[in-house]
């Protein structure tokens, strides 16, 4: 921190250390203390405008110039950023195709497997030969969860994907209430909601008198 700014800091913490001492213990129990109250909003309030302007003065020309910054590398980042969501989902389609064409080709040669030891099974009962279940060394191994890649190692963890294709059909308890729409409809007249109470409420807003 500079001298610059432990100077306005300093001066800030002077000025409104009443102020901020009377914050910690407001109490709006009569008239007189809601008038208090009152008083204490539209001076916290210019308070915090002041030192909002304060901190501008103080890193203003430094916003400016990562803003001026962020600019200049954010196209290239965007179109890195593109390519990286589109690579993506390819690879996610690639990926499930092979490992469901890897799980299918497995879950057939276990079939058959089954089915000829079952066969065996039926002629030993027969011939009173004892069957040793054998490894299968031509079965398709369990589709590998990373791939060696030129310049390293991509990992696909295995997860699930939502995909919403009928809003009206989607259970109740998975839905969430929007209470930005319920109150613009509370707003617009109409205020028999179901599962909904509404009530007036007051929201202070001080002006400093001219």
């Amino acid at each position: 921190m500079d001298d610059r700014t432990q100077v306005v800091l300093r001066d800030l913490e002077s000025k409104q250390s009443t102020l901020l001492r009377w914050l910690d213990n407001v109490k709006v129990t009569n008239d007189e203390e809601q008038k208090n109250a009152e008083d204490l909003l539209i001076s916290a309030k210019g308070a915090i405008k002041e030192r909002e302007a304060a901190r501008k003065s103080v890193t203003g020309h430094m916003d400016k110039a990562k803003a001026e910054v962020m600019a200049l590398f954010r196209p290239g980042i965007d179109h890195l950023q593109i390519g990286v969501d589109a690579i993506t989902k390819m690879l996610q389609v690639r990926h499930a195709q092979v490992v469901a064409q890897q799980e299918e080709e497995r879950n057939a040669r276990l079939m058959e497997e089954a089915a000829r030891m079952e066969e065996v099974q039926e002629v030993a009962k027969v011939t009173g030969e004892v069957v040793e279940f054998q490894p299968l060394d031509d079965l398709v191994p369990i589709p590998s969860k990373t791939h060696q890649a030129n310049l390293g190692s991509v990992t696909y963890r295995e997860g699930i994907e939502v995909e919403i294709i009928n809003a009206n059909l989607v259970p109740r308890d998975l839905c969430l209430p929007s209470l930005k729409m319920i109150k613009a409809r509370a707003e617009s007249g109409i205020t028999d909601i179901p599962g909904v109470v509404i009530t007036k409420g007051y929201t202070p807003i001080g002006r400093r008198a001219a």
